[in-house]
């Protein structure tokens, strides 16, 4: 019942697509393997969310054709995401040369990313943000329930709180839209939320189940230039700059944007004054400057 295809759009992704259709554009979008379909939802598997973007690319290409057998769409990919979406798009920028070397993969746009870098420093207590009432948290109980299916070992009362542990139970039957409401509802925040210990017990599991279930890329250094927008008030903010930083020092081309007084959902939209141009140099092979420091 998550699955993208089968209820309406947002708002917010209407006028964002809208956008982009308008530009002459055609969009292109994946349900991910496991969404809409019974089972659990490996949100954060970002090899299979690559994948199926790269897989569905792939179909509408080849499908798109018209009876002379010349192509209704143009073999210049642009890969876009937000959030769950952003990790994807870099996973398939990464994957793209080994797994679907026929796209020509032009630009990679991705905002409110989720990562999880090498040189990321532990996180360390911060009152203020910790005890803010966090609808993000909503994204790490389809994580733990991800990590949960493929190691029932894995313990949930000792990564969660008895006041989150319901919401827990309720991620496996909810959408995101949904569980950030209950999350704000029943007001989570990371410290009412986690027990001490709660990530390295996940990185534990994480190291019997492999990789593919973290937040992991398979590399960072990508052939098409990575455009980054986040909100200045996301929780992905040190992550999205992270990302950039150790983008650029693999070698790729950057191009970071942080706007003032936007969340998590808010850089969405406020990123295609730069994003359109950013995609449009890449199209015609102009240089992009890169920006890997806000």
């Amino acid at each position: 019942m998550c699955a993208h295809s089968w209820h309406a759009r947002s708002y917010r992704d209407v006028r964002y697509l809208n956008t982009w259709l308008e530009q002459g554009f055609a969009v292109v979008a994946s349900d991910y393997q496991g969404i809409g379909v019974p089972g659990f939802n490996p949100q954060f598997n970002n090899r299979s969310n690559a994948y199926t973007m790269l897989d569905i690319t792939r179909a509408a290409l080849t499908h798109f054709k018209g009876q002379n057998k010349s192509a209704l769409l143009s073999n210049q990919v642009v890969l876009v995401g937000q959030s769950q979406g952003g990790s994807a798009v870099v996973a398939a920028g990464g994957y793209a040369p080994q797994y679907a070397p026929e796209l020509a993969i032009k630009a990679i746009v991705g905002t409110g990313i989720v990562y999880t870098s090498a040189n990321q420093a532990p996180r360390s207590p911060n009152p203020e943000r910790d005890n803010v009432v966090d609808p993000t948290i909503a994204y790490n109980f389809y994580h733990v329930l991800a990590a949960q299916a493929l190691d029932p070992s894995l313990n949930p009362a000792q990564i969660y709180s008895e006041l989150a542990l319901p919401l827990l139970e309720q991620a496996r039957t909810s959408c995101l839209a949904e569980l950030s409401a209950d999350v704000a509802g029943v007001g989570l925040t990371r410290a009412n939320t986690y027990k001490p210990g709660h990530e390295t017990i996940l990185q534990q599991a994480t190291q019997r189940y492999g990789d593919d279930v973290q937040r992991s890329f398979p590399t960072v250094k990508l052939a098409a230039p990575l455009f980054i927008g986040v909100g200045e008030k996301d929780a992905l903010l040190e992550p999205g700059k992270l990302l950039a930083q150790d983008a650029c020092a693999a070698g790729s081309t950057v191009e970071l944007h942080v706007y003032e007084e936007k969340d998590h959902s808010g850089a969405v939209n406020q990123s295609l004054q730069h994003s359109l141009p950013f995609v449009r140099k890449a199209l015609a092979g102009e240089a992009i400057s890169p920006v890997c420091k806000p």
